[in-house]
C-alpha cells in the first residue's frame, strides 16, 4: 500500500500496529493502557478502536490543514486584488 496519512507517514505503520494488536495480547493491553480505554476489550475490539482513533485523528488533522490553506488562499486573493487595483488605477 502506498496510501499516505496526513503526517506524510505511510499507512503501513498503522497496519503494522493493528497486526501486532491482533497477534499479541500484550501489545493490545499496552494500546488499551496508553489510550486510557476500558480494560477487558478483546484484541479485535482494540484493533478497531485503534483504527477508528487513527481515522478520527487524520480527519481532524486534515480539517485543520484545510482551514489553514483556506486562510492562506484568502490572504493571497486579497494581495492579488490589491495588486490589481494598484496596477489598473
Amino acid at each position: 500500500m502506498t496510501d499516505v496519512q496526513p503526517t506524510g507517514a505511510t499507512i503501513e505503520q498503522t497496519l503494522s500496529v493493528v497486526s501486532h494488536i491482533l497477534t499479541n495480547a500484550d501489545v493490545a493491553k499496552d494500546v488499551i493502557s496508553h489510550n486510557g480505554w476500558v480494560d477487558g476489550l478483546s484484541q479485535e475490539q482494540t484493533a478497531l478502536l485503534f483504527l477508528a482513533s487513527r481515522f478520527q485523528w487524520a480527519v481532524e488533522l486534515l480539517s485543520l490543514q484545510n482551514s489553514t490553506l483556506e486562510s492562506q488562499v484568502d490572504g493571497l486573493l486579497l494581495r492579488v486584488k490589491d495588486l490589481e487595483e494598484r496596477v489598473f488605477v
